[in-house]
């Protein structure tokens, strides 16, 4: 499940970039290890958060009204060295929000309880002009692992994570991960347990990744994960951007995704992808298209968290239609627009729609996906995001449901 965002999805640098730790940017160098703690600066979000999710199929109506954030601090750096840590807390606001035991709540912002708080980060980072190691409780978005923040906690993961900046055009990246917490890692336990990514006798994911810049205005990124008891998997993405003329811009991208099984885990198969977006001034026409072939019974795997694939929608992907028919070869196509206002009262106003279909070639699942987001950024402190989702799947006449939920954060 990812939140779709048109315009961001075509952000060439946001999607193929090798992202180490969320760490804050450096402050003033300190001399002592003393001086390091004394130079701490706070950060945080205050988040405030309403969802409402209508399912056709059992007419059932769920809610939820919530409050919560990100509350940390960064220390001075010290010999390259810097501490980072953070709090993620979520609590069910009283009186705008039914009972937790009614079957009318809503759980996706606190799970199965009313309320949480939880070390989501705890790190300490190397780094020099050059080089980049963080390890501890991490923040980090790379293609089949990602932060995915889409309700009041956005995911992070116990490991660690290198980077080189072998030449000016060209990086390196090595990460390992072992448990993760958040939104997305909810299906067997509380979003705020920290918990192994596959199993318990699993070792969890090793990542290797390079990325080579062509100029200012293109990139190629490839990654291998090696994920325990789950797959092998090889990425590549290649992504940039033309001008065509005044004003008017080309950007472009397009992957490929191959997966084999490991113990007997049943993913396995191959997905590529091509997609587009025509910007001109304050517009954006965009398109995309996946297709994926899987052998066998398989099913194809999003990851941990959103997912890297061009067609994913708020609620559907394409490792989710492999599930409903397993061995099939599957189609998947996005078209969308938005516009931002640049200029006025409205500046920093961004309003984009998104409609998709997905399919495999048999006709065993069908579905159908409309997305409206409106996002807002005022100042340095003020953002807003609203989404509403339309879901059907076409096979199952009743398997339909909306959603919308609205997120006000104040960042400091």
């Amino acid at each position: 499940m990812i939140e779709m965002m048109l315009m961001a999805q075509f952000d060439t640098a946001a999607a193929i970039t090798p992202a180490v730790s969320k760490v804050a940017e450096p402050v003033k160098q300190k001399s002592t290890i003393d001086a390091m703690f004394e130079g701490v600066q706070a950060f945080g979000s205050i988040r405030a958060a309403w969802i409402d999710h209508n399912a056709y199929l059992d007419n059932q109506d769920t809610t939820a009204t919530a409050i919560g954030g990100r509350f940390g601090f960064d220390t001075a750096v010290y010999k390259g060295l810097q501490v980072h840590a953070a709090a993620t807390a979520g609590f069910n606001v009283g009186g705008l929000s039914p009972e937790h035991t009614s079957a009318k709540f809503n759980p996706e912002y606190t799970g199965d309880k009313t309320s949480f708080i939880y070390l989501s980060e705890a790190s300490i980072a190397y780094s020099n002009e050059r080089f980049a190691l963080t390890a501890g409780r991490i923040s980090i978005d790379t293609p089949y692992a990602d932060s995915d923040d889409i309700r009041m906690a956005a995911n992070t993961f116990e490991g660690a994570v290198a980077a080189l900046q072998a030449r000016d055009d060209l990086s390196l990246t090595v990460a390992y991960l072992n448990r993760w917490a958040g939104f997305d890692s909810a299906d067997a336990q509380p979003q705020e347990e920290f918990k192994p990514l596959v199993s318990s006798d699993s070792y969890g994911a090793l990542a290797v990744a390079f990325s080579k810049s062509f100029g200012e205005s293109s990139e190629l990124s490839v990654w291998y994960y090696d994920v325990d008891n789950l797959a092998s998997i090889l990425y590549g993405e290649y992504a940039g951007s033309s001008a065509l003329a005044d004003a008017l811009e080309l950007e472009y991208a397009l992957q490929a995704s191959a997966m084999s099984e490991r113990a007997a885990s049943g993913v396995k198969g191959a997905v590529y992808g091509a997609s587009a977006a025509l910007a001109y001034k304050g517009l954006t026409f965009s398109g995309a298209y996946n297709r994926a072939d899987t052998f066998g019974a398989g099913v194809l795997t999003d990851g941990f968290g959103g997912g890297p694939y061009m067609t994913s929608m708020d609620e559907m992907t394409l490792g989710a239609l492999s599930e409903m028919a397993p061995g099939e070869t599957l189609g998947s196509y996005l078209y969308g627009m938005g516009y931002t206002f640049e200029k006025g009262a409205l500046s920093g106003l961004g309003v984009e729609y998104a409609h998709a279909e997905f399919e495999s070639a048999d006709a065993t699942a069908k579905v159908r996906e409309d997305n409206l987001v409106a996002s807002y950024e005022t100042g340095e402190h003020w953002t807003l995001e609203a989404v509403y989702a339309q879901f059907n799947d076409l096979r199952t006449a009743d398997d339909r449901f909306d959603r919308a939920y609205m997120r006000i954060d104040y960042n400091f």
